[in-house]
């Protein structure tokens, strides 16, 4: 070190050389430093989506607290600074706050942007439907009017759209023996059935599911379809 000094009290020359070295090695030694302490702990700052929504809202108020337009306020700019977490933030929200469901959905795919990523858009969909299943029909009416374009990825999301059915192989327009369940399955016993004259034939599907069939099926419409005595001899 004594050397070191020395050379650099020395001749001018020799001293202006090495006084840049020296201080880029300070430099670049503190600076590691520096990155060695603070890396562990960014990583373990990484932020889980309730974090991210709680990052935008009020200080005094939680996911739980928060009023419907803070709550969307505050999915929208979490969604905006984090979209690869838009379905997470989404989920997050609807499972917190079901009863804004719907209005969840429809804001994490308007903050996407004008023109949303279809994938990303379907996902969300998804993220609220699995949230809150009771609210299927608003929550894929929503998505549908925001991002029409998305609509195959919205329907992906939403689950397998039902084909007709023709009951008992017989006359296309012979009704469903009572109580018959049609349309796929997936009742429960609290979900009411619907029935929906498609081009007729008699289809039963659950009430939740309904608005999509006749969305997906054209010309479709609610109710048994009429008996007429040229289809039914």
């Amino acid at each position: 070190m004594q050397k070191l000094l020395t050379a650099w009290n020395g001749g001018p020359w020799f001293g202006e050389l090495l006084k840049p070295a020296f201080v880029l090695l300070v430099g670049l030694a503190l600076g590691f430093a520096f990155w060695t302490t603070t890396a562990p702990v960014a990583k373990a700052r990484e932020m889980t989506p309730a974090e991210m929504i709680q990052s935008k809202l009020p200080s005094a108020k939680t996911l739980v607290t928060a009023s419907k337009p803070e709550v969307l306020f505050a999915v929208c700019g979490a969604i905006r600074e984090w979209k690869n977490d838009a379905p997470q933030i989404v989920r997050t929200a609807a499972e917190a706050r079901k009863e804004f469901a719907g209005d969840i959905v429809a804001t994490g795919i308007r903050c996407l942007g004008d023109h949303p990523d279809c994938e990303l858009a379907g996902e969300i969909v998804g993220a609220g439907l699995a949230a809150n299943p009771a609210a299927a029909s608003n929550i894929i009416d929503l998505a549908l009017q925001l991002a029409p374009d998305c609509r195959g990825a919205i329907e992906v999301a939403a689950g397998p759209a039902e084909g007709p059915v023709n009951v008992l192989n017989g006359p296309a327009n012979i009704n469903p023996p009572p109580g018959s369940v049609l349309g796929g399955g997936g009742f429960t016993p609290e979900e009411a059935a619907v029935t929906i004259c498609d081009h007729g034939q008699n289809v039963q599907l659950p009430a939740s599911r309904a608005d999509a069939y006749l969305r997906s099926h054209r010309g479709s419409v609610r109710g048994v379809c009429q008996v007429t005595p040229d289809k039914n001899i």
